[in-house]
């Protein structure tokens, strides 16, 4: 089953225009945790490619050149962030939460995209995912 997933955005319609991202905060969720904040893992990231590690792994690091300039290319993509304002299409899963947050200078726009970034998928959401969560 598909479903649009986590859109959390109220009065903001797709202009058809994307807008330049300012920041990216990619959040996974796992459980059951042994205690509070163990089983959460963001990875916040810069247009510039610094990205600041928090949660069970901490840290930071650079993105490089070349995943630097992929992950510019999604997130300044019309698909991409008319995805972010009226849902992905994603199989529904319960079990994990993975959610990406991107500040605008017009929104910051919030969606759950777990079922996007399961192996294989070959959505824009995935592709995001792996460049910034595989080393």
């Amino acid at each position: 089953e598909s479903v649009s997933c986590g859109l959390r955005l109220y009065g903001l319609r797709w202009g058809g225009t994307p807008l330049p991202w300012l920041e990216l905060d990619i959040t996974k969720e796992a459980g059951p945790c042994s205690s509070v904040g163990t089983c959460t893992q963001t990875w916040h990231v810069t247009p510039d490619g610094a990205m600041q590690l928090s949660g069970t792994a901490t840290g930071t690091e650079q993105l490089s050149a070349d995943k630097l300039l992929q992950v510019r290319d999604i997130l300044g993509s019309s698909e991409f962030q008319k995805a972010m304002y009226l849902g992905f299409d994603c199989p529904q899963i319960t079990d994990i939460l993975v959610k990406f947050t991107v500040k605008t200078p017009g929104a910051n726009l919030e969606a759950e995209v777990q079922g996007c970034v399961v192996p294989g998928d070959k959505s824009s959401a995935s592709q995001l995912f792996q460049l910034i969560t595989q080393p």
